[in-house]
């Protein structure tokens, strides 16, 4: 609680049109309010992209900005989401030509929806694992297996993988926890 990652900005964050896997197993332990998973968007600049749940309705929510407003926002049927468990979530956008941003929990689509090439996620903004700035949406719980890719890693109903993820050239970073 009150923990978190900050890292510096790069254009590794910078998905622009392009495909990405924001992807982590996730345990939340409080129901209260929101948690933030992954974020490279601060203030409010609506510039960037905010991953997070809500704990007391139980959904899993994204954001995606292009500096004047949160052009994108997709969100899960309530009670999606359960708290004191582990769950497999993943935020996925296929890339040029395929503008399908979708939520995965546990391997099985939850939200989708459309994300223009003209919403493309540019920031020069932190990357945060576990919190967004400046709600305090500090992740409650714990966090393992954080990947972030610029593929889309799953594009249809998946398993998800169990054991620890392996870095590939896709791989922008990844955290054993």
């Amino acid at each position: 609680t009150g923990d978190y990652l900050t890292i510096p900005d790069s254009t590794d964050w910078d998905f622009g049109t392009g495909a990405f896997c924001l992807e982590s197993w996730v345990y939340l332990g409080a129901t209260s309010t929101y948690y933030d998973i992954f974020s490279t968007a601060s203030g409010g600049d609506n510039q960037g992209i905010i991953f997070y749940c809500d704990g007391s309705a139980g959904e899993i929510k994204a954001k995606i900005g292009d500096g004047s407003s949160w052009t994108v926002q997709i969100t899960s049927a309530e009670d999606v989401f359960t708290a004191n468990a582990w769950h497999h979530v993943a935020l996925v956008r296929e890339g040029t030509g395929s503008n399908e941003l979708k939520i995965y929990l546990d391997g099985t689509s939850v939200a989708q929806g459309t994300y223009a090439d003209s919403d493309a996620d540019n920031n020069t903004n932190l990357f945060r694992v576990g919190y967004w700035s400046p709600s305090s949406w500090y992740w409650n719980g714990y966090m393992d297996e954080v990947r972030v890719s610029n593929v889309a890693r799953y594009t249809t109903t998946f398993t998800p993988q169990r054991t620890q993820f392996t870095t590939d050239a896709n791989t922008m970073l990844l955290i054993h926890s």
